[in-house]
């Protein structure tokens, strides 16, 4: 049976702005590790999150997605600004090739991370996870990222700047929706839901394959300003 996702959510408050954010991450189906891995916490009135997706070819990916995430809980500091999201995986490169040593030598992971602030957004990225605003139009944040080399292999991050107005919705995820579902049609699911929770939950089930499972692990995270 295919894996159901377990949807996580929760309210913040930035300054005058009051965030919805919900996610989830589910296990590509006939695995029984999970190579990427959602990071949220909420410091200084200030919301910052981290989406990783640990590459599988040396099998390790999930020593380095985790890696970076035990990076970000201790080092990742507020007041958020882009060059400070940059200057921070590009840092965290060092430490997950450290963690990598030994048996997982070699592995590395895709990353962003991100800051709320006020309605703005202030981050960085490397790898193949995007990050997309969608509303009136779409505004993709992580449009000239590096795919290649990955955190952990000498990455080098692209930091960016938005905003996230009423109405919109912003969908930070790894490759395993983006390789299936067209931009169009998570616009057309995120801005129809009745919350982030069911956004989540749409986007989930849209990366599902025709026989109903999951051909790589896929992590959600979608936020509204409430």
């Amino acid at each position: 049976m295919p894996k159901s996702a377990e949807i996580t959510s929760g309210v913040f408050q930035s300054g005058e702005h009051t965030y919805q954010v919900a996610h989830a991450s589910v296990t590509k189906s006939g695995s029984r590790k999970n190579d990427d891995v959602i990071s949220i916490k909420e410091q200084d009135g200030e919301v910052s999150l981290l989406v990783a997706d640990g590459a599988s070819g040396f099998g390790f990916g999930d020593v380095a997605s985790q890696a970076l995430a035990n990076y970000f809980h201790t080092s990742f500091e507020s007041q958020a600004s882009s060059r400070k999201a940059k200057r921070f995986l590009i840092e965290a490169d060092e430490a997950v090739r450290r963690a990598c040593a030994g048996d997982a030598e070699g592995a590395d992971t895709t990353g962003i991370v991100l800051s709320l602030l006020d309605g703005r957004i202030e981050g960085a990225s490397a790898g193949d996870s995007q990050a997309i605003v969608f509303g009136t139009s779409t505004y993709e944040l992580t449009g000239k990222q590096r795919r290649k080399p990955r955190i952990g292999n000498g990455a080098y991050a692209e930091d960016f700047t938005g905003r996230i107005a009423q109405g919109d919705v912003l969908v930070v995820a790894t490759d395993g929706l983006w390789n299936r579902v067209k931009l169009d049609h998570v616009s057309k699911a995120v801005l129809a839901a009745s919350g982030m929770d069911q956004a989540v939950a749409k986007l989930v089930a849209m990366a599902k394959t025709s026989s109903g499972n999951f051909d790589d692990d896929v992590s959600v995270v979608c936020v509204s300003l409430a």
